[in-house]
């Protein structure tokens, strides 16, 4: 039989080991949100993306848990896209931020599947993306 002592030093290490994965998730999220604003450290951005960079991180980070619910694109980049799965999230995020209240879930579903099927046979999801992009 274990000693209380043991499941409680089981019990630390257990919510060490999650602290560390969600340290890993968040600096994984930090370091593509650098990517996406094309530079290595908040100090290189003017005072205007600055803000602009951490506005970003404040809406799609909930400290202690990850990213927000309904937030993929913060991790999902144009360049990222290798399959149908993280093309799906990417067009989706962006098409419902392009039309807001407007947005038609059916509609961007037969899009993003014409698309997608177009890809999956030519194996170029950069052209999907630029389709979309122009759409």
């Amino acid at each position: 039989m274990k000693k209380f002592t043991e499941w409680v030093g089981a019990i630390r290490q257990a919510d060490l080991n999650e602290a560390s994965e969600l340290q890993k998730s968040y600096q994984d999220y930090f370091k593509r949100k650098l990517e996406k604003f094309g530079v290595k450290s908040p100090a290189e951005l003017n005072e205007e993306d600055k803000q602009k960079f951490f506005v970003e991180i404040t809406n799609e980070w909930e400290k202690g848990k990850g990213l927000k619910d309904g937030v993929t694109e913060a991790i999902i980049f144009e360049a990222d896209i290798k399959n149908a799965e993280d093309f799906r999230k990417f067009a989706t995020d962006k098409l419902k931020k392009a039309h807001g209240d407007d947005f038609d879930e059916a509609k961007a579903d037969k899009v993003i599947k014409g698309l997608s099927d177009e890809a999956e046979k030519s194996g170029d999801w950069g052209a999907a993306v630029g389709k979309l992009n122009k759409a």
